[in-house]
């Protein structure tokens, strides 16, 4: 979503030192001081990024991993994982199954290494046209 369709509780302040909580985009004629709500520090525009920071000892379940990842793949514009399977155990994920190319077995790996495993075991076979199955196992 685009940050001035974003809806968030900005501390603003004019040109003439009135402050002010208002909600919407950035306005160009005052100065903007501080990230969200009244309790927000810092200046906007200069924030950490802590992304994929949780809470101490958190996890993502195995099940949920395995959801997300049937999910991106299955959005993904240049993947067909129709062939595909996928077992997480661990935090551990395995792919089996056939693709039609290399870069189709790479890219998939990649997505699954993107949602922060501790491993990826793929044991993904290219399938040539023809029906001819090419072993190409890589870990």
């Amino acid at each position: 979503m685009p940050r001035d369709q974003q809806y968030d509780y900005r501390y603003t302040r004019d040109d003439e030192g009135d402050s002010s909580v208002r909600a919407g985009s950035y306005d160009q004629g005052r100065k903007e001081y501080a990230g969200y709500g009244v309790f927000g520090q810092g200046d906007y525009n200069h924030r950490a990024d802590h992304r994929g920071k949780g809470p101490k000892g958190y996890e993502r379940s195995d099940q949920r991993t395995q959801e997300m990842l049937c999910e991106r793949l299955r959005d993904h514009p240049d993947i067909d994982a129709s062939e595909v399977s996928i077992t997480v155990d661990g935090s551990r994920v395995t792919l089996e199954g056939t693709v039609d190319s290399r870069h189709t077995k790479d890219l998939i790996e990649d997505v699954a290494e993107h949602l922060g495993v501790r491993d990826v075991q793929n044991n993904l076979r290219v399938e040539r046209s023809g029906g001819r199955s090419i072993n190409s196992e890589r870990s």
